[in-house]
C-alpha cells in the first residue's frame, strides 16, 4: 500500500536535508514505496546520499548499528518457500545477465553495454585482481596456510575475479544462476587460454548439494542479493563441503537501513531484479560453528556503500569444533 507525502518530504529532510526535487517526485516516491523502511532503503542506496554523507557520518552510522535492536529478519523457510525463494533470484538474474551483465556485477553506468568500449571493458575485469589478492592479506593476518586445491566461487558472473583466483588453485568451480553471465565468463576465459574452470549453471538448490567438496569457497557481492533464509542455506551447504585445511571468504550485510524480511510479506509482493538482503550475523556465525570452520577475522567492509556489511574469513583446521 503507497505512502503518504508527508513521509515522503520527512525521509528526504532526515536523510538528503533538502526538499524533495517536486511534487511529481514526492508522488512518484509515495506511489511506489510499500512503507516507509522500503523508501529509507531507495534514498540510503542513492548516490546523493552517500556523496553526502562523508566519513563523519559514515562513521556515526557505524557506532549507531552498536545501539540496534535485532532485525526482524526471517532466515528459516520450508521447502516449498525455499524453491520459490530461489526462483524468483534465478528469475531476476537470468534477465539481468542477458541484459547487461557487465553491469550486473558492477553497477556503474560506464559497464553498461550501451557505454561499453574495450578500454572499459579491459578496466572491468582488473577490478578483479583486488578482489582475489584479499584471500593471501587474510591468510596472512591469520598465519594460516591455505591448502590451494580446488576454490569454489559462488556467483563467479562474468569472470572478473575468476580469471585470478584461476592462477591461484588449480581448479576454480566457478557457479552462477545466470546463464548469460556465465556464457560470458567462459568466452572470456577461454579466450585467455584458461583450461582449469568448471563452469556450473545453477538452477535449482538440489544443484549447489551436487557440488564435490573444495578446498576454499569464495565470494563477493553475491549472497547480499539473496533473500536470507537462500544465504543461510548458500552458507550451510557450501561451507559444510570445505575440507580440512581449507577455508572460506565471503561477503554480506548483516543489516541495512530499515531492513527487515518476512518470508509471506515478500512472496506476495514483486520483486526487482536485483535486490539486497542481509543475514544477521549471529546467523551466519553459527553456521560456521556448526560446519567447524573456526573464524579468523570478521571485518566491516564498503562492498555495499553503506554500513553494515562485513567479509568473514574462516579455515577448518585439523580437530576444530568451535568458534
Amino acid at each position: 500500500m503507497p505512502i503518504d507525502q508527508s513521509l515522503v518530504a520527512e525521509v528526504y529532510r532526515g536523510l538528503l536535508k533538502r526538499e524533495p526535487e517536486s511534487q511529481a517526485v514526492t508522488e512518484s516516491h509515495a506511489r511506489s514505496s510499500d512503507s516507509v523502511e522500503s523508501l529509507i532503503r531507495v534514498i540510503a542506496n542513492s548516490g546523493e546520499f552517500r556523496r553526502n554523507a562523508g566519513l563523519h557520518h559514515y562513521l556515526n552510522a557505524v557506532n549507531g548499528l552498536l545501539g540496534t535492536a535485532t532485525a526482524d529478519i526471517e532466515v528459516d523457510a520450508d521447502g516449498f518457500q525455499m524453491d520459490l525463494l530461489i526462483h524468483r533470484t534465478i528469475q531476476g538474474w537470468m534477465s539481468l545477465g542477458e541484459a547487461d551483465p557487465y553491469w550486473s556485477v558492477l553497477t556503474d553506468e560506464a559497464y553498461k553495454l550501451s557505454n561499453l568500449n574495450e578500454e572499459k571493458k579491459k578496466e572491468f575485469f582488473a577490478t578483479g585482481k583486488y578482489s582475489a589478492s584479499l584471500i593471501e592479506k587474510f591468510e596472512q593476518r591469520a598465519n594460516f596456510n591455505l591448502n590451494r586445491d580446488t576454490c569454489h566461487e559462488l556467483g563467479c558472473g562474468v569472470g572478473r575475479i575468476t580469471y585470478y583466483l584461476s592462477k591461484m588453485f588449480k581448479k576454480v568451480i566457478a557457479s552462477d544462476i545466470s546463464e548469460g553471465n556465465l556464457r560470458v565468463c567462459e568466452e572470456y576465459l577461454s579466450s585467455l587460454g584458461v583450461n582449469n574452470v568448471e563452469y556450473v549453471l545453477i538452477k535449482s538448490l538440489s544443484d549447489y548439494e551436487r557440488l564435490p567438496e573444495h578446498d576454499f569457497m569464495f565470494s563477493l557481492i553475491v549472497l547480499q542479493h539473496n533473500t536470507p533464509p537462500i544465504q543461510k542455506f548458500l552458507i550451510d551447504k557450501l561451507t559444510a563441503k570445505i575440507k580440512i585445511g581449507g577455508g572460506c571468504l565471503f561477503q554480506t550485510p548483516a543489516s541495512l537501513p530499515g531492513y527487515r524480511f518476512k518470508i509471506d510479506d515478500y512472496l506476495n509482493k514483486r520483486s526487482s531484479d536485483m535486490e539486497m538482503h542481509a543475514i544477521p550475523m549471529h546467523e551466519v556465525l553459527s553456521v560456521l560453528q556448526r560446519n567447524k570452520l573456526t573464524v579468523k577475522e570478521v571485518l566491516a567492509d564498503g562492498w555495499t556503500g553503506q554500513p553494515g556489511s562485513y567479509t568473514y574469513f574462516a579455515v577448518k583446521e585439523l580437530g576444530s569444533d568451535s568458534i
